[in-house]
């Protein structure tokens, strides 16, 4: 199993932001346009992110966690058959879908593995404290019955998912454009709340969405025009500006929520690992223009 937190190197106990802070950091050195042609740095970028992906992700880094605790093995799609848990996650996730941690059916699943055991009485113990527990279970706004977590692309664009969960079995349910996260869904008598998976490359701050894209120091002084994916998957020309500085922004209208815009933020990459050729060719430039080194 690899070791995530030692790809990105921070401790196991690094916070949201210190996880974002490292993979941005390391993103940045080992970006394929930084490095064109660099296959062992093109391995380590998939690496990186790969990482981020999951200790990213609460659901992904949850499962991740437990996995090394108790030596369990872990996939990129979740947990495998060859740890503790293999056989109650697969169980699990082949009725509710790959990465859809739905709190009631976890309980019910590990509850009716007691049955026709000595420990019958424990699975039993086990669901009522869960059944009282969730009839308190509350959300910011009202009471929920279950929950179910999207992709931004489906709250932004809207779709159907299924959720589980409810009486009766997994339900279909429609989830309409610009959903919000926290968001409650009614579906017939109850009601499901929604919340927004976090996405590697895109942040939501109010009805606004922000996203950091690397650029190198030449497309920053020249001005240079990429290939962008917006936050709904749509393929977009986006013109950087010549000139353009470390952490300078710009405002994609109407592109965030419902009232809300995209905002893309530069962040601005030096050239690494120059070698004494390119660092000549460069300081000669550098004296051309007048730049003091």
């Amino acid at each position: 199993m690899k070791d995530y937190y030692n790809v990105l190197g921070i401790s196991e106990n690094a916070s949201k932001e210190e996880i974002k802070k490292a993979f941005h950091t390391l993103a940045k050195k080992y970006h394929p346009d930084i490095n064109k042609g660099d296959r062992a740095a093109e391995e380590k970028f998939k690496d990186i992110s790969e990482a981020y992906e999951v200790l990213g992700n609460e659901t992904n880094k949850s499962k991740y966690d437990t996995a090394r605790r108790f030596g369990g093995a872990f996939n990129f799609g979740g947990f495998s058959d060859d740890g503790p848990f293999g056989r109650f996650y697969k169980a699990y996730t082949s009725k509710n879908g790959p990465g859809d941690s739905e709190f009631s059916d976890i309980f019910s699943d590990f509850a009716s593995s007691f049955e026709g055991t000595p420990f019958e009485g424990l699975g039993s113990m086990f669901g009522n404290v869960f059944n009282k527990a969730k009839s308190t279970f509350t959300g910011n706004d009202s009471s929920y019955d279950a929950t179910i977590q999207i992709p931004l692309k489906v709250a932004l664009n809207g779709g159907i998912v299924e959720v589980g969960g409810l009486p009766g079995g997994n339900r279909k349910i429609n989830v309409q454009a610009n959903t919000m996260n926290n968001s409650i869904i009614n579906v017939g008598p109850y009601k499901v709340k929604v919340l927004i998976k976090e996405d590697p490359h895109f942040t939501i701050v109010g009805n606004n969405i922000k996203a950091i894209l690397t650029i190198n120091i030449a497309q920053a002084i020249l001005g240079s025009k990429v290939r962008f994916t917006d936050p709904r998957g749509t393929s977009l020309i986006l013109v950087i500006p010549r000139n353009t500085k470390h952490g300078d922004k710009v405002k994609l209208t109407g592109l965030g929520f419902q009232g809300g815009d995209l905002y893309v933020e530069f962040d601005v990459a030096m050239p690494q690992d120059l070698t004494e050729d390119q660092r000549r060719i460069f300081s000669d430039a550098c004296n051309r223009i007048g730049l003091k080194h």
